[in-house]
């Protein structure tokens, strides 16, 4: 992708590490020989319920926006760092667009003050307060997908989360801003991916 535009934009980085999370691959938003040959075998994950819905995976961290029981879109998430964001089957109550003053962009509310929302830091394992955070970049595309009173499923896979077996956590995440062959897009806000 940098040979295209000379340069790794933020969403290059965040698919590339959904890709990652999904496969069990460390969560480093590099591509090397074994996410190529990950990829190659990769399919389009099945989705858990049927119809018109989110899945958040809280093990995987990743959202699962899904369309006629398919998956349509995956955003790679950051929940809550205690483990705190709620498990079950929930739905949207409550839609906030733009920023609001904790910084939350885009805030899809679906039990209590948990929200789906965007923020400027979305690192590759649980770091927030207990909402399911999104890279700033896809927030409204996210946000337009979901409307009021829809289904909203926060599971954790088989062998539970912060299980390397299952979903590859990294927590000790090097960043693909210390790697001198990534070169970002000038107009790229480096806290949409890097850890600070």
């Amino acid at each position: 992708l940098p040979e295209e535009r000379g340069c790794v934009e933020a969403y290059d980085v965040d698919a590339v590490v959904a890709f990652q999370k999904l496969h069990g691959l460390p969560r480093t938003g590099r591509v090397d020989a074994r996410f190529w040959g990950e990829l190659e075998r990769a399919g389009i994950p099945q989705a858990h319920y049927p119809g018109d819905h989110v899945e958040v995976s809280k093990g995987r961290q990743v959202l699962f926006i899904v369309r006629d029981g398919k998956v349509a879109l995956i955003v790679p998430v950051s929940t809550g760092a205690t483990g705190n964001t709620p498990l079950g089957h929930w739905r949207v109550y409550s839609r906030v667009p733009g920023f609001n003053a904790k910084e939350m962009y885009y805030s899809s509310f679906f039990v209590g003050g948990f929200a789906i929302h965007g923020y400027h830091s979305v690192p590759p394992y649980p770091a927030s307060h207990g909402c399911v955070r999104i890279p700033l970049w896809v927030a409204v595309r996210v946000y337009s997908l979901i409307d009021y009173g829809t289904p909203v499923y926060i599971y954790v896979p088989e062998g539970g989360i912060g299980d390397p077996s299952v979903d590859g956590l990294n927590p000790a995440f090097d960043p693909p801003g210390g790697d001198p062959s990534f070169v970002p897009c000038a107009d790229n806000v480096a806290s949409d991916y890097l850890i600070t």
